[in-house]
């Protein structure tokens, strides 16, 4: 399975959502590893992604650590959490470019807020 049906998997689980930049930078973190897809599904529901209970039950360490806390923090527009700067920037690639694209998609559209 790709990383893009990954992604569809996410978006349907969802219920189709209309979805903001928020949801799509967390939701391609979320989609950029099979495990991290499968892990993430019974945290979504048509009301959203239920990162609390998803970051309490299931542990990551490294970089799929400091990806998923990216994936919070782009969702919930808020820092005070890791990852910081240098757990971004020791990450390594394909990560780097993951986290990169998904604050690309995070943020509002030419002309928005």
């Amino acid at each position: 399975m790709t990383q893009a049906d990954r992604y569809d998997l996410l978006h349907d689980y969802l219920h189709n959502k209309k979805l903001d930049g928020s949801y799509q930078a967390a939701m391609y973190i979320l989609s950029s590893s099979e495990d991290m897809t499968e892990e993430v599904l019974p945290y979504l529901s048509m009301h959203g992604i239920d990162f609390e209970l998803y970051i309490k039950e299931v542990e990551y360490t490294g970089s799929d650590a400091v990806m998923v806390g990216l994936a919070y923090n782009l969702f919930k527009w808020k820092s005070e959490s890791p990852p910081s700067p240098h757990d971004l920037a020791n990450v390594g690639f394909p990560h780097i470019e993951i986290a990169l694209e998904a604050i690309f998609r995070q943020r509002p559209a030419p002309g928005g807020n």
